[in-house]
């Protein structure tokens, strides 16, 4: 709470756009976290939701998106796994597919074949955001408003962009590069999954088909990963090393440790 009179308030910046393959975004993040460090009773850093684009088409093309939302899917549980302990349950970024459209019955009762089944069936952007965002608000959706509030939000800008809201705060640049190649390195790798034989698969050939699709090997699982090792094998070959997870552990140690007697909402 503030004190002496003093009026605390935050403020949400938007960074500019950014190559993933631009050494520029170096000298960007760390002239930008060093004007925020000259701000007065600066507590925190940065938390930051990243927009990507996969082209110049008006939409994101739907069978991109597919691939990208099952992998998201699929890594849920990984990808919460490396998330600060603080910033795994927030309203900010709900599950995907978390509830049906018809039963409101938990989606992931099902097998992970039934919901790439699903996720198949849809034929445009929009009917697949409405699967994997689903809002589940009436009066919102009788005026045809969406909620962003998921962790990949398909809509994004106008859906020409997906969103990623899942990332923490950012205490320094190297956090800020750390999520960006994250994000790029898990869609070149969702993008890079051939799901042909994923279409072919039956029910009882899903284990094989899910290792094959994600560059898991023999320790892929039939339903989502639980484990950091599933992710780091799906990522590592789109430059992900062992390096990079070993700053990720680092960052996420000393977030806990900072946020440990800080009041979460």
């Amino acid at each position: 709470m503030p004190s002496r009179g003093e009026i605390t308030f935050g403020i949400e910046i938007e960074t500019p756009l950014v190559k993933t393959g631009n050494d520029d975004r170096n000298s960007i993040a760390n002239r930008l976290l060093g004007e925020l460090r000259n701000v007065k009773h600066l507590d925190i850093d940065i938390n930051t939701n990243i927009h990507f684009s996969l082209g110049e088409e008006e939409k994101t093309p739907l069978e991109e998106a597919q691939r990208i939302i099952f992998a998201a899917i699929y890594f849920e549980n990984a990808i919460k796994s490396i998330m600060p302990t603080h910033w795994k349950a927030r309203r900010f970024f709900e599950s995907n597919m978390k509830e049906s459209q018809t039963t409101r019955a938990g989606q992931f009762d099902i097998t992970m074949m039934q919901v790439w089944k699903k996720i198949r069936e849809k034929k445009s952007i929009e009917d697949l955001h409405d699967l994997a965002c689903h809002d589940k608000d009436a009066y919102r959706r009788a005026r045809g408003l969406h909620n962003k509030n998921f962790k990949w939000n398909l809509k994004g800008i106008n859906y020409k962009t997906i969103e990623f809201r899942q990332i923490p705060v950012s205490r320094s640049a190297e956090d800020t590069e750390d999520w960006v190649d994250f994000t790029a390195a898990f869609v070149r790798a969702a993008l890079a999954a051939d799901t042909e034989d994923l279409d072919r698969a039956t029910e009882s050939d899903t284990t094989a088909a899910l290792n094959t699709l994600f560059n898991l090997g023999d320790f892929g699982l039939a339903d989502r990963p639980a484990e950091e090792a599933h992710l780091q094998a799906f990522l590592r070959p789109h430059g992900l090393d062992d390096k990079f997870w070993e700053r990720r552990e680092k960052s996420k140690a000393d977030l806990d440790k900072f946020m440990k007697d800080v009041p979460v909402v």
